[in-house]
């Protein structure tokens, strides 16, 4: 015990003065454990965690050296500060701050359990008060809060060298040297996303071509592997085997460089292949062979935005204006799907020794392209609901039915990408000499009722079934192979075809059988999913069957058998009676510009009905653009959909719905 030299009253003191560097030390010690490290857990959360945005080493350093020691530092120079004008008051400060940072750490446990914002603040300040005294109080308090001090090295090195990180800094990114390619020829390879081969057919093996017309044409001019299979739900699995022709070994593996070094870019790269590749998801290409374009700045803001939306270390009042203003920096990352699309289109330079490799996001969610590839607003998830094992289809039928056909217009799109690339190649002569590959990393199911991602042994016809392409250089003539394959066959077949060495331990290529028709993928819900071939294919068509009861109408405009209407003039049409609905102006604002690339075409409201709803047609300025199966919601009739786009007109629009009465004989 000691004299205050302020005020002549004992207090405890400990072995030896406090300096500002045992200070730093401590309050580096708290802030690691009650901020940096559940910044650090939502920020590595999944195994993909760094690799969309092609996060390196200097940047995980970085955000590091920015969390752990900026704000310890601030406030250490604020006690020191303190400690000028009154040592007492210095003392008291710095415990202050350590119980309200060891306070936060017991708030963030506690947080969703204490009731109202009020109580929960109470707890806090009771906590953080009771820490300060008894580190003011007690030498075995203030004992245990220095040795605490050991979290700092602790989370960081945790942060940095276990879970996604370690990969970067360990992985093996040096391939094997390869020899060069016998034919020289230039590939184009496009990976698209959360596609499942159902939607594409209008019956198991036939493409439907009215809707999907380059598709098919592609059908015709290349090998169409009509039972290709993807050997993961999720595409930090999927694509890494489609591009290295190796299975991840668990759900954790990352996908990146460091864990499959020989793959597509490195193996062409070695052969002496130009490497012009866009990786939206996965960070399989090193820095070397494609160079990154986004700054370090919105790299780091994306990785702390990640950190405060998952790991959740502060109240919402002091982290919603830090995410107000990382979120514009981290959106520097963020492309639309269509200026990638118009970008991959629009690039020349398809000689010999290139490879131009584009993975799209489509037609994978959100669901806002029309065919053409105008934009529109819609709510992102309608009639979907969490659950044990993933997100599934609890909604009403007829609204996972409206969600289901924005898809399928966002897969229209997709075919008019398709049909819009293959005619730059023809224009640019690349196409008849290219190697040209088309490949999706895995289905999603659109059925009501069932899981939509999460693969299991219920909706693996619409999980695991992909469209796969291969258009060999010279090839001028299509052929379907209905033998089952799987997509990590793609890469060794590639390298077959350009005559590059395949390194050992891949699997076989298309050409060969594969070594078993079954298809074993480990599912993101958990466990291991295992399907004969027979299994699979009875699944598929059940997949495809759904998909055309829903879409039986040649138009996607019309869901509900009355294609007749689709055009006409609602005054025109006695099976149609006017009904007062009120339309969401969110969605349906009546204002337009068609030039503009956005159009309010996702239209929904209400009308008073129930509990049977009726089926509607949607009039957009005088003409029918959609019919539609309402349904009860709280009283009422809800309906919603997308409606024709072309019927929209500058500036104001006229919308009005009208029911369809049913006739005897429906």
């Amino acid at each position: 015990m000691t004299e205050d030299p302020d005020t002549g009253e004992s207090i405890q003191t400990p072995a030896k003065p406090a300096s500002w560097l045992r200070v730093w030390i401590e309050l580096t010690g708290a802030w690691a454990l009650a901020v940096a490290w559940p910044l650090f857990q939502g920020a590595s959360s999944g195994a993909d965690a760094f690799t969309g945005m092609r996060a390196g080493p200097l940047d995980l350093i970085l955000f590091v050296a920015a969390t752990v020691l900026v704000a310890p530092t601030i406030l250490t120079l604020i006690v020191v500060g303190v400690g000028l004008i009154s040592p007492r008051l210095r003392r008291w400060l710095g415990a202050a701050l350590l119980g309200a940072l060891f306070s936060l750490v017991i708030w963030q446990v506690l947080r969703d359990h204490v009731g109202p914002d009020g109580l929960e603040l109470v707890l806090y300040l009771a906590i953080a008060a009771f820490i300060a005294w008894a580190y003011l109080r007690f030498r075995f308090a203030e004992t245990m809060i220095t040795l605490l001090s050991m979290a700092a090295p602790v989370t960081v090195f945790a942060f940095l060298f276990t879970g996604p990180g370690h990969s970067l800094f360990f992985g093996d990114s040096t391939p094997e040297a390869a020899g060069a390619g016998q034919q020289r020829a230039p590939v184009v390879m496009l990976v698209l996303d959360e596609f499942p081969l159902a939607a594409l057919e209008s019956r198991p093996g036939v493409i439907d071509a009215k809707r999907f017309p380059n598709f098919a044409r592609l059908a015709k001019l290349s090998s169409w592997y009509a039972n290709a299979r993807s050997v993961g739900d999720a595409t930090i699995q999927a694509v890494p085997a489609v591009l290295s022709g190796k299975r991840a070994e668990s759900l954790d593996t990352p996908p990146a460089s460091g864990e499959y070094p020989k793959n597509l870019f490195t193996l062409l790269h070695a052969a002496g292949y130009q490497v012009d590749a866009d990786e939206s998801s996965t960070d399989l290409c090193p820095h070397d062979i494609c160079p990154r374009q986004s700054r370090t700045r919105a790299r780091l803001a994306e990785i702390a935005v990640n950190g405060l939306w998952i790991g959740r270390p502060l109240p919402d009042a002091i982290d919603a204006p830090i995410l107000r203003k990382l979120g514009p920096v981290a959106n520097e990352l963020n492309v639309s799907q269509r200026t990638l699309a118009d970008r991959f289109i629009a690039e020349g330079g398809r000689g010999p020794d290139t490879l131009h490799y584009q993975h799209l996001l489509l037609p994978h969610i959100p669901w806002m392209y029309l065919p053409d590839g105008t934009t529109y607003t819609a709510p992102a998830y309608p009639g979907l609901e969490p659950a044990e094992n993933g997100s599934f289809w609890a909604g009403p039928p007829e609204l996972t039915a409206a969600t289901f056909q924005r898809f399928m217009l966002q897969l229209e799109y997709v075919d008019s990408v398709l049909g819009r690339l293959i005619q730059s190649m023809r224009a640019d002569g690349s196409w008849q000499k290219a190697l040209f590959v088309v490949v999706a990393d895995h289905g999603a199911s659109y059925e009501n009722g069932q899981v939509r991602r999460e693969v299991s042994e219920h909706n693996a016809g619409w999980i695991l079934p992909v469209p796969l392409f291969i258009k060999r250089p010279g090839q001028t003539r299509g052929r379907v192979i209905k033998r089952t394959v799987h997509t990590n066959q793609t890469l060794p077949t590639m390298l077959d075809i350009l005559g590059v060495p395949t390194p050992e331990g891949l699997p076989p290529t298309l050409r060969s059988p594969a070594a078993t028709k079954d298809t074993k993928v480990l599912s993101t819900a958990g466990g291991e999913v295992d399907l004969s071939a027979v299994q699979l294919h009875r699944l598929f068509s059940r997949a495809v069957r759904y998909r055309n009861e829903i879409f039986a109408s040649p138009s996607l405009y019309d869901l509900t058998g009355n294609l007749d209407l689709i055009g006409t003039r609602p005054d025109d049409q006695p099976s149609l009676d006017p009904i007062d609905a009120e339309f969401n102006p969110f969605y349906g604002n009546t204002r337009a510009d068609p030039s503009s690339g956005y159009l309010p075409a996702y239209v929904t409201g209400t009308f008073p009905g129930g509990p049977e709803c009726p089926k509607l047609a949607i009039a957009l300025n005088g003409r029918v653009g959609l019919t539609i199966k309402s349904f009860p919601a709280e009283g009422e009739c809800e309906f919603a959909g997308v409606v024709d786009p072309s019927l929209f007109r500058e500036g104001e629009n006229d919308l009005r719905a009208f029911r369809i009465k049913t006739t005897k004989a429906g």
